[in-house]
């Protein structure tokens, strides 16, 4: 934007933990900062090891446990005293001394209740900051960085205050956006907004079909590739997309990326379970960007955002109905949507699958095992499709079946 809102909450960075600044032609104005002590992220972070979790990789699984508990009200209350608003800042001092007492509460009341709990005081705190810093400069466009803002929950939260017109997260939210940043700094800014996340490397053809040979793998070459993955999908087969340039940031965007028919309430089981993954885990669906107002409520102000998967929305009866695979069980949703401009390739699959079935919209879940990142080389995707046990790999124009 020419003008707006930026906020920043993050773990810590050079002593400093949460930003706010008013930007204008390309122009930066500090109006606040949060320093240590003081660190909602690292009492976020306290909470996931509480819960047994690692920091650093699992605070999204507090979010994604949060939606099957209910916010204990002693719980609440005792993080109340050690996270709050007070006078335009963030207070979240004790996180190491509150530890000790945050075990005791997993215990107590179990793991589901304490999510819920830690979650609800996260969102309450954080809202009334947004909230505080949007009234008081009149910005309705708010921009958010900083790995606090990977909690989709959260910014769903933000996005619904009512001081807020417009929201967008940077889409790699956490520290793999100092890159970007860095090269911001650097070179002239621009207002041209950020096209795509597509841009990691790629492979040629002739890469991917030398590492096909070379495992010994079965493939084809299909005249029409998005109409065949298509049909195998409303075949009910998995089918891992590999192709293009990689995407940048934690979420896969449709070149990365395994991808199931969205109308199986039992996929989150048995697909986190042949991906050893943890089974209360949701997974997402991208859905073509021309019915998005028919699948999600709310999404007015946030559109941009919904392309990267970095916020939840309220799914409608509908979505509920025909895609109960991708549907938290809070009634949510994190999407991506989808144009075709963006990637046409990945588009045309759903939309022949979607001329199949009727649904504009399929599980999209990152081509990866449990604890190991994004695939990245074709040997990389041959590695996880066979330890998978996924049934095609679409790689390049390729397709192989085990």
């Amino acid at each position: 934007w020419e003008s707006g809102l930026y906020i920043t909450l993050d773990g810590q960075g050079g002593g400093v933990t949460g930003s706010v600044h008013i930007g204008e032609n390309g122009k930066l104005k500090c109006l606040h900062r949060i320093k240590l002590p003081n660190s909602i992220g690292f009492f976020y972070a306290g909470a996931t090891k509480a819960l047994g979790f690692k920091i650093g990789k699992h605070e999204g699984k507090v979010t994604g446990l949060a939606a099957y508990g209910k916010p204990n009200k002693e719980c609440v209350q005792f993080f109340q005293k050690i996270v709050k608003f007070d006078n335009s800042t963030l207070v979240a001092a004790d996180v190491i001394g509150s530890y000790p007492k945050m075990i005791k509460f997993v215990r107590l009341i179990g793991k589901k209740n304490f999510a819920a709990s830690v979650q609800y005081v996260f969102e309450e705190v954080i809202k009334e900051f947004v909230d505080y810093w949007a009234l008081k400069t009149g910005i309705r466009r708010i921009g958010l960085a900083g790995g606090v803002f990977a909690n989709v929950k959260l910014n769903q939260k933000i996005h619904e205050l009512k001081s807020i017109q417009e929201i967008y997260i940077f889409p790699n939210m956490s520290d793999g956006g100092l890159a970007f940043g860095a090269c911001l700094d650097q070179y002239p800014w621009s207002s041209r907004p950020i096209k795509n996340m597509y841009l990691g490397p790629e492979y040629s053809d002739e890469e991917i079909k030398n590492a096909l040979i070379k495992n010994n793998l079965n493939f084809e070459k299909p005249e029409n590739a998005p109409k065949k993955i298509a049909l195998l999908l409303a075949d009910s087969k998995v089918v891992a997309r590999f192709g293009g340039r990689m995407e940048y940031g934690p979420r896969a965007l449709g070149n990365r990326s395994i991808l199931y028919r969205p109308d199986i309430p039992e996929v989150n089981d048995w697909l986190n379970k042949s991906l050893n993954r943890t089974e209360f885990m949701p997974f997402a669906p991208v859905t073509m960007r021309e019915y998005a107002e028919e699948c999600y409520l709310g999404l007015e102000g946030a559109e941009r955002s919904a392309e990267y998967m970095t916020i939840t929305f309220e799914c409608s009866e509908q979505m509920q109905k025909k895609a109960p695979g991708v549907v938290h069980l809070d009634g949510t949703a994190r999407p991506q949507l989808l144009r075709r401009e963006v990637n046409p390739f990945y588009y045309d699959i759903i939309n022949y699958f979607y001329n199949e079935t009727g649904i504009p919209t399929l599980v999209n879940t990152s081509f990866n095992m449990h604890e190991e990142p994004i695939v990245c080389s074709p040997e990389d995707a041959i590695r996880s499709f066979r330890l998978g046990r996924i049934d095609f790999l679409s790689i390049g124009p390729y397709l192989v079946s085990l």
